[in-house]
């Protein structure tokens, strides 16, 4: 059937039917809704006084510390990994004044002229390269290299 998907054909149908999966629309929702009606239950249990509870037919729950603890915690948990992963980046980075700060093992010195490339690679970008750092002082400071 390769009917007209056009809104002035009254017999086509618009819009087009999609053969795509909405399983994952599904799981979304569901993980949204589910996260809602959890939180409110968190809410809940942490503000209702215990008669309420008891009402409703709860007779057991956490202890009410825990409604403090749980955020607590977490929110400390990702400040620490937080802080690690910092840590961990700056021990690793090298000093300021070391080599490998101006220059890596896979850099390639690019030459002061460069022969035209051929015709094929006119549009395509420029090769990226590592300048010596004393062409970049000659150039910026007027300094000699050396």
């Amino acid at each position: 059937d390769d009917a007209p998907t056009s809104p002035t054909e009254p017999l086509a149908p618009f819009p087009p039917v999609s053969s795509r999966s909405r399983t994952a629309e599904l799981y979304g929702f569901v993980a949204l809704s589910t996260t809602y009606v959890l939180f409110a239950v968190y809410v809940l249990w942490a503000l209702l006084p215990s008669g309420a509870l008891e009402t409703v037919g709860i007779r057991w729950y956490p202890d009410r510390e825990w409604a403090l603890r749980i955020p607590a915690w977490t929110l400390v948990a990702v400040l620490l990994a937080y802080s690690t992963h910092l840590a961990i980046a700056l021990h690793r980075t090298p000093p300021l004044s070391s080599p490998s700060t101006l220059s890596g093992p896979c850099a390639h010195p690019r030459a002061l002229a460069l022969p035209a490339p051929p015709p094929a690679w006119r549009s395509a970008p420029p090769t990226t390269y590592d300048v010596p750092i004393t062409l970049v002082n000659h150039a910026l400071l007027r300094r000699p290299p050396a």
